[in-house]
């Protein structure tokens, strides 16, 4: 059992390594880790316009960012099955990220207009999308690393956490997973 949690945590770890410049950005089949890809050409202007949505009216202009192509990156998935996918943008910058990671927004196309849909907190390469949905769209699981906790394990490696991520309707709610229930959720045999 080990060896193959082993063998698969591996795995999510290569698979975090970012996309060659230029790249396509995979659409994930379920139970499989979102890969972002870096922004080039159309996708750096596209980015530029989700991320001026966020902007409330009268504040600076959060949505500028200098340079785009160094701290957001780009994935695509469909999470309410409507053949369209929704885009994420995850911006690793220091106005973005926290003591809870690093923030990815998700934008849906309804009537060939974007619109702001929600914020994650997590970070590009910790998203695993199942098939399960809640209120009409796909589910999520968050891996994290805790490099807060007091020490390292016996390995040195700092314990790993799970969260699933279901929809509520207005936002994504975060509740603690297992060690065991991630194994099964996230395998091609699992229920997720």
């Amino acid at each position: 059992m080990k060896r193959r949690l082993g063998l698969f945590l591996s795995f999510m770890l290569l698979a975090t390594c970012p996309a060659p410049v230029g790249a396509q950005s995979p659409k994930p089949a379920p139970g499989h880790l979102v890969v972002f890809s870096e922004l080039s050409g159309a996708k750096i202007k596209l980015a530029r316009q989700l991320l001026s949505i966020n902007t409330p009216a009268g504040a600076d202009d959060f949505g500028h960012i200098a340079d785009p192509k160094k701290i957001v990156r780009y994935a695509e998935v469909d999470l309410n099955g409507d053949g369209i996918p929704e885009i994420l943008l995850a911006v690793a910058d220091a106005y973005y990220c926290g003591t809870s990671g690093c923030t990815v927004f998700v934008y849906q196309k309804q009537d060939d207009i974007w619109t702001f849909l929600t914020p994650l907190w997590t970070d590009a390469g910790d998203l695993v999308v199942l098939d399960r949905t809640d209120n009409g769209y796909r589910r999520f699981i968050h891996v994290y690393i805790d490099s807060n906790a007091d020490r390292p394990d016996e390995g040195g490696d700092y314990p790993r956490h799970y969260e699933m991520m279901s929809w509520t309707g207005k936002a994504y709610r975060y509740e603690p997973l297992t060690v065991e229930a991630f194994t099964r959720l996230s395998s091609p045999s699992g229920n997720n």
